[in-house]
């Protein structure tokens, strides 16, 4: 039988791998620094295998790797380089229902302040 602490580190590791992926799956591609776009068929940054002039924009973003973003253009997948789009972050609040008549957070937790859900 396992120790409770690797299986609390095993659950903490899966539990991270799947909120970093979902946080990636959120964002998106909306704008391009350079022009036109050198596509890539690595992350690796070696010779352009493709190159667009930004069609079918905003380009959700499938996987990072390397400081680069796996995108699907005009149906193939492709890697851009970090430094030559702008991009959209996804994010939202997960906010639980508000409880009236519950103080203020206190503390210096960045975000958490008492009009962070209304």
């Amino acid at each position: 039988m396992p120790k409770p602490s690797s299986l609390i580190t095993a659950l903490a590791a899966a539990a991270l791998a799947l909120t970093s992926a979902g946080a990636v799956a959120a964002d998106a591609i909306v704008g391009l620094n350079v022009k036109p776009l050198p596509l890539y068929a690595k992350p690796d940054g070696g010779a352009p295998a493709a190159k667009s002039e930004g069609q079918g924009m905003p380009w959700p973003v499938l996987e990072e790797a390397s400081e680069f973003y796996r995108v699907t253009v005009d149906g193939k997948d492709y890697w851009v380089d970090s430094m030559h789009v702008r991009i959209a972050r996804g994010s939202a609040a997960q906010c639980g229902p508000v409880i009236k008549g519950v103080p203020p957070p206190t503390g210096s937790t960045a975000g958490a302040g008492e009009n962070v859900c209304r």
